[in-house]
């Protein structure tokens, strides 16, 4: 727009000239009339003409100049203008290839996880090797060091123990309901929870190596059309990461839907 301004602003001065010079020798020409030709000969008009001629097309290459080299100057700047959003258009969709990669190796990978997850699980087994079975094959995905596996009876709406991993400890394991402890809120609120940095003694795994103290927690509710029929608790000295996140709770889903299968059957067969 400014270069634009500036082209408009000197034809404007290119013509005001060119009148001036147009008016100046109309107004001189009747001068040279009144004077006389004894004064002013021919030669000496000519020579006033071919001044006025040759000022106003001195200017107009002058002008004309300019607007070559502002033009040169601003090709240049344009070029790499375009240059540089070409480039930055082709790193867009580049960056966005490179996305849309990732996410879909992502979800390959999430896809096999679960596969591997949901591996020889079979409910006819019974609850407690079914799930023993699914806190053996979170084990071996994400190194977890102890797990627990809770339902809920349907009847009190207390969650007990079914099954365990890697848990020594001969007490029996607390029982509890909907906003009762950590586990109670993840069942009410049907949302996972990470939690890091657990205080040493918290949890106690018992190895050939001695006691240690795992230092995260995860605690994710297994659903079935929008309840939390079950939990899992899983402790590891290694953090829970997105990944692991969205694996398990995909996980849940399928667990629920399996338990949910079982127990139409169940019900189909005492009909």
């Amino acid at each position: 727009m400014k270069n634009i301004g500036r082209k408009i602003i000197i034809i404007i001065l290119v013509a005001l000239q060119m009148g001036l010079g147009i008016k100046s020798y109309v107004v001189i020409k009747p001068l040279f009339a009144k004077i006389g030709a004894n004064m002013i000969s021919t030669i000496d008009q000519a020579i006033v003409l071919a001044f006025l001629i040759t000022t106003l097309l001195v200017s107009i290459i002058l002008v004309l100049l300019i607007i070559s080299k502002q033009e040169k100057q601003i090709k240049p700047e344009i070029e790499l203008i375009t240059k540089s959003e070409i480039k930055d258009r082709n790193d867009q969709k580049l960056i966005k290839e490179e996305e849309k990669k990732r996410v879909q190796l992502l979800n390959e990978k999430k896809k096999l996880t679960i596969n591997e997850l949901a591996k020889d699980l079979n409910l006819n087994e019974g609850l407690q090797k079914y799930s023993e079975k699914v806190l053996i094959n979170i084990s071996r995905q994400f190194n977890i060091m102890q797990g627990l596996f809770f339902l809920k009876d349907q009847q009190d709406k207390v969650f007990r123990k079914v099954g365990t991993y890697a848990y020594y400890n001969e007490e029996d394991l607390r029982e509890f309901t909907e906003d009762i402890g950590l586990s109670g809120q993840v069942a009410a609120n049907k949302k996972l929870l990470n939690i890091s940095n657990i205080p040493d003694k918290y949890i106690t795994v018992l190895s050939g190596l001695g006691n240690s103290s795992p230092a995260n927690l995860v605690i994710f509710p297994i659903l079935q059309k929008n309840e939390s029929i079950g939990i899992i608790e899983l402790a590891s000295f290694a953090k829970f990461d997105a990944f692991a996140e969205e694996v398990l709770m995909e996980f849940s889903l399928l667990i629920g839907n399996q338990l949910a299968e079982t127990n139409k059957e169940k019900i189909a067969t005492e009909s």
